[in-house]
């Protein structure tokens, strides 16, 4: 046979080739490169230490590439460009001299701060133009010291002051976490935490908001805790109590009263009896009473810190009294001067106290002479210093440490006796009396005798025999008065 004609076998036209190949690269992908990425070492930096940011899978023919501080690729936030066909570093506007570009691509920042911590973004350009983009994120923390509490007031009053506690150093981007009595504080009506939690505000403190308190740091690198801290609140002093309880006594035994309240600091205690200062302390003692110790017996407490006072009144009774307590005289003449003692009304009048004993506990002042049942003006109180009105006061009367009263814009009414009982350490009493007269000014009290008296008598001190010439009765005489 002879061979069949045609094209010999293996052979190809040129279009049936070109159609094969076309074929071919239409369903072959070749293989991708790795993606280019950045890796942190370490991933969390203590400051001022190094951090290096690794590029791996870099791209072949690189002609440059250039890192950013950011993610934004503006000019602004250029840190360097480095050339790889030179090997050469270009500064740019965000470069603090703390940065370097080694060949490989990577970053290395030194000494790292606060402020380095973010995004760091890479771009890199191959000879053909084309750029490639990877970022790395750097964070930087402190090593936290020791936290410390501070506050803004340092002897608080209950009910009346508020405290603000400040944990300190703050340092950015940490955390602040508070415990109280060692459970850890979230919040509540009277305690409030400041944005951030740096500072911890108590308002309107109690005593049971004494502590411990303490404040703690945290960062993902370290955390620390302070010391605790214990508020010093002071309060009281609360409803005072008589000790003992009982109220009646037999005569010819021995009368031991105490006083007790809470406060903080530990208040002052006065005793009084029926209205007069007695002594100041807690307790005393009166051996062999007898029926006149009968009556009621008070006791002021006072907190000189919280600037607060309670008291409380007992009253007691002795049966069958037999004795008589006898108080021996005392030797030191005490006079009371009225400065003036003619004044007029509407001015001040001072009850000058002369020839003052010494062992005096207090004072009590009273309108007229008698003393006893009748209701005093105020009571001064030598060793606390303080001044508890009585019944008579009217706010215009003030009693000074030497048992002086002064009694400001005075009017008629206010003439006459006043009497001051001295009350001794050794509960003796002595009393003293001044006066003084209230007029009113001439043209005031006067008018229907402008007819009758002469000019040249008004507001002049006239004699006896020029007031009977003027038919003018002696009372209206004096300097100043009609």
């Amino acid at each position: 046979m002879k061979p069949s004609s045609g094209l010999p076998s293996g052979r190809l036209i040129p279009w049936q080739g070109l159609l094969l190949t076309a074929s071919l690269l239409t369903f072959w992908n070749p293989p991708t490169s790795a993606q280019l990425t950045v890796e942190t070492m370490p991933s969390i930096v203590a400051e001022d230490s190094n951090v290096l940011l690794l590029v791996h899978n870099l791209p072949e023919n690189l002609r440059l590439y250039r890192w950013y501080k950011g993610a934004n690729i503006f000019k602004s936030h250029r840190i360097a460009v480095y050339e790889t066909s030179t090997q050469a570093v270009r500064p740019g506007s965000a470069y603090s001299g703390r940065e370097t570009i080694y060949p490989n691509g990577s970053l290395l920042l030194q000494n790292v701060r606060q402020e380095d911590m973010g995004l760091y973004t890479l771009i890199t350009v191959n000879t053909s133009r084309q750029t490639q983009q990877a970022s790395g994120q750097v964070q930087v923390y402190p090593m936290l010291p020791k936290p410390s509490i501070t506050s803004n007031n340092s002897n608080p009053v209950e009910g009346q002051d508020s405290v603000e506690l400040m944990c300190e150093p703050e340092i950015q981007n940490t955390t602040y976490l508070w415990w109280r009595n060692g459970q850890k504080f979230l919040g509540s009506n009277r305690l409030r935490l400041s944005k951030g939690n740096t500072a911890l505000t108590l308002l309107r403190v109690t005593r049971n908001d004494t502590g411990p308190y303490e404040c703690g740091t945290w960062n993902p690198l370290s955390a620390n805790q302070s010391d605790p801290v214990t508020l010093n609140i002071l309060y009281g002093p609360d409803t005072p109590l008589i000790l003992p309880t009982d109220s009646y006594f037999r005569s010819g035994t021995n009368l031991s009263l105490s006083c007790h309240a809470v406060s903080k600091p530990p208040a002052k205690f006065t005793w009084l009896f029926n209205g007069r200062i007695l002594r100041s302390t807690q307790q005393f003692v009166i051996p062999k009473i007898s029926a006149r110790n009968t009556g009621y017996y008070t006791c002021l407490v006072h907190n000189f810190a919280t600037h607060l006072s309670g008291t409380i009144v007992k009253n007691i009774t002795v049966f069958a009294s037999v004795l008589i307590f006898w108080n021996p005289p005392i030797t030191a003449q005490v006079t009371i001067e009225a400065v003036p003692f003619d004044a007029t009304e509407g001015k001040d009048v001072l009850l000058l106290v002369h020839n003052l004993p010494g062992n005096i506990s207090g004072y009590d002042w009273f309108k007229g002479k008698i003393v006893y049942n009748r209701p005093a003006i105020a009571t001064y109180l030598i060793e606390p210093q303080i001044t508890l009105p009585g019944p008579a006061y009217s706010h215009r009367e003030t009693v000074y440490p030497n048992g002086s009263l002064l009694i400001q814009k005075v009017t008629q009414k206010d003439a006459g006796v006043y009497t001051l009982l001295i009350v001794h350490t050794d509960f003796l009493t002595q009393k003293a009396s001044g006066q003084f007269h209230v007029h009113r000014p001439y043209d005031e009290c006067c008018p229907s005798l402008l007819q009758t008296i002469q000019p040249s008598h008004c507001g002049q001190r006239s004699g006896a025999q020029d007031l009977q010439e003027q038919h003018i009765p002696q009372s209206v005489s004096g300097e100043g008065w009609c």
